[in-house]
């Protein structure tokens, strides 16, 4: 169980004792574009502008992800497209 935990697992039981497991998984490649998206400053300023209603073709995520339409605003960083980053 202390693997489990290790690996994030979330572990609860039901009202008859029942042991149920729930296992949240992310893509590393969103991971990567979250933390890219946090240090650029146009992005840091869209989601000021989406939270103050200014924006409406965009949103924000319950994660902080900016979002135009369905898709992951990338931002544009030739080392992050390249992988190098």
């Amino acid at each position: 169980m202390v693997e489990l935990r290790k690996l994030r697992v979330g572990l609860d039981t039901d009202n008859q004792g029942a042991l149920l497991a729930t296992l949240h998984l992310r893509l590393v490649l969103v991971e990567r574009i979250l933390a890219a998206q946090s240090q650029d400053p146009l992005i840091c300023t869209l989601r000021v502008e989406v939270a103050n209603g200014d924006r409406t073709d965009c949103s924000v995520r319950n994660d902080g992800a900016l979002m135009v339409g369905n898709r992951l605003y990338v931002p544009n960083d030739e080392a992050f497209k390249k992988g190098d980053s």
